[in-house]
């Protein structure tokens, strides 16, 4: 699933990056520690209202396909020199 969800970011922005390394999360959820195992992908986009909605929908869908109760997406201006 990992890789369909890659192809849909090179789709829609051109390119991806991904770290080859898992993450473990480690949260509360009432009295059980409970343990995630996560990756990281990131895209480079233009800061425009457009690509921050697709992202959004991104998150909500793929969250919903991997049974998880949230996926992060995050967004940093960047600045080229």
């Amino acid at each position: 699933m990992l890789a369909e969800a890659r192809s849909e970011l090179i789709d829609r922005f051109g390119a991806v990056s991904c770290e080859s390394a898992e993450i473990e999360g480690y949260w509360r959820n009432d009295n059980a520690i409970v343990r995630d195992r996560l990756r990281r992908v990131w895209v480079d986009v233009p800061d425009l209202h457009s690509n921050l909605e697709w992202m959004r929908l991104y998150a909500e869908r793929w969250g919903e396909r991997l049974g998880q109760d949230e996926l992060y997406s995050r967004n940093y201006a960047v600045e080229s020199n």
